[in-house]
C-alpha cells in the first residue's frame, strides 16, 4: 500500500519565500522539513501548518527565528496540508 502526504503551499505577499516542500508536493514520509528564504531585518518568523486551506484551524502555530521547521509529530498519511510563514515584522498574513 502506497502512503503519501499532500503538501500544498499558501504563499501570501510580504511573506518569506517558500523553498520546500514545493507547492503540490506528494511526499512519502511523515517527518517534514519546511524551509523558507530570509527576509531582511526580520526579527523572526511565524509558521503555521493546517489541514484547512483558509487556516481556520491550525495544527502548528509557532514563532521561530530559524529559516526552517521540522515537523515530526502532527503529520499523518493520506492527508492534505497547507503551510505558510511570514516575517514577524508584518502585521497580517495578507
Amino acid at each position: 500500500m502506497n502512503k503519501s502526504i499532500f503538501a500544498f503551499i499558501i504563499f501570501l505577499s510580504f511573506m518569506a519565500g517558500i523553498n520546500r516542500p514545493e507547492n503540490h508536493s506528494v511526499l512519502s514520509y511523515i517527518h517534514i522539513l519546511f524551509e523558507w528564504d530570509k527576509v531582511e531585518n526580520a526579527p523572526g518568523y511565524d509558521f503555521q501548518l493546517s489541514n484547512s486551506d483558509n487556516f481556520s484551524t491550525t495544527i502548528t502555530n509557532i514563532p521561530l527565528t530559524d529559516l526552517y521547521y521540522l515537523e515530526t509529530e502532527n503529520i499523518t498519511w493520506n492527508t492534505k496540508y497547507y503551510w505558510r510563514v511570514r516575517s514577524q515584522s508584518v502585521d497580517d498574513w495578507n
